[in-house]
């Protein structure tokens, strides 16, 4: 008698698909045991909170240097928060085009070198660095911005510049209650008083006040002993993490300054519409970027007049 044909299934599984459930078999297998591991509480130091900072912890070189680095950080969030809003305020009643880019280039310009330099690497320096800017950059504010460019349409950003000097004046008293900053204001004075007509001061930090002193021969000449103060009570700095949290700081901003690129761009084109009917051509580069450069050195006016060109 003859055998039957062997029967023949409608599903076939493909090779791939048993490979698919041979590796989720072998994931079940092991993750299996580890939760009941977890549920008979093999392993108690993973569910159970770290231990808590002691006081000699806290006040740790490298702590300490933490702490200072976070100030300068949550401080410079603060200005470019504090500025960004006045001037967007001035913005909104503003309808001179020129003057709006004076406007978006100032916002970029000051919030930029803030985040410069709270991502510094010297903690200490960072925050004298920042005093020295929150102070030239006050002063510019309140005596050519406004008045001489903005008009009184903009008098909450001298409010607000005055407000962030306030905080930050607060931030070294309670760091550095016995220390003056005698020195590193009368060096600013002498700045000041020595070129009157400086108010593009983003660049400058405590650094520059020392060789203008060292140039000068003054009697206190070359640097600060404020800085090395500071330096000294802070204490030695993690260099590995310090570099790491500026990389995080940086990377964690990168979208507010490239929205404040986007809106300084389009004042630009605003200001100038002929930069909007430049075609491709090796020309509209080198026209952008002298149109940025023109605008940024050459924004003089009053307030009935604008700004000359």
């Amino acid at each position: 008698m003859a055998s039957d044909p062997p029967l023949k299934s409608d599903c076939q599984i493909s090779p791939d698909f048993r490979g698919r459930l041979v590796r989720l078999v072998l994931l079940l297998i092991v993750i299996a045991p580890l939760n009941q591991a977890r549920a008979l509480n093999l392993f108690p130091h993973r569910d159970q909170p770290k231990p808590a900072i002691t006081p000699a912890e806290k006040t740790s070189p490298a702590n300490r240097a933490r702490r200072l680095q976070q100030e300068v950080m949550d401080f410079s969030d603060r200005f470019v928060m504090g500025i960004w809003q006045a001037l967007d305020v001035y913005l909104r009643g503003e309808s001179d085009p020129r003057k709006r880019l004076a406007a978006e280039t100032l916002k970029t310009s000051l919030a930029s070198s803030s985040m410069e330099i709270a991502a510094g690497s010297d903690p200490a320096a960072d925050l004298l660095d920042m005093y020295v800017f929150t102070k030239l950059s006050g002063a510019a504010i309140r005596h050519y911005w406004v008045p001489e460019v903005f008009g009184s349409k903009a008098e909450g950003l001298k409010s607000e510049s005055a407000r962030l000097q306030r905080e930050l004046d607060g931030i070294l008293s309670d760091l550095l209650p016995s220390m003056q900053l005698g020195d590193v204001d009368d060096a600013i004075k002498t700045l000041q008083r020595t070129h009157p007509e400086m108010i593009y001061i983003t660049d400058t930090r405590l650094r520059d006040l020392a060789e203008m002193r060292s140039r000068g021969g003054a009697k206190a000449a070359g640097g600060f002993p404020i800085l090395s103060d500071l330096q000294k009570a802070v204490g030695q700095v993690d260099d590995a993490l310090h570099y790491g949290e500026r990389m995080m700081f940086y990377l964690g901003r990168l979208s507010r300054l490239t929205t404040m690129q986007t809106a300084l761009t389009l004042a630009q084109a605003e200001a100038s519409p002929s930069l909007l009917t430049l075609t491709g051509s090796p020309v509209r580069g080198v026209r952008h970027k002298l149109l940025i450069f023109h605008c940024a050195k050459h924004a003089r006016g009053s307030e009935g007049s604008g700004i000359n060109y």
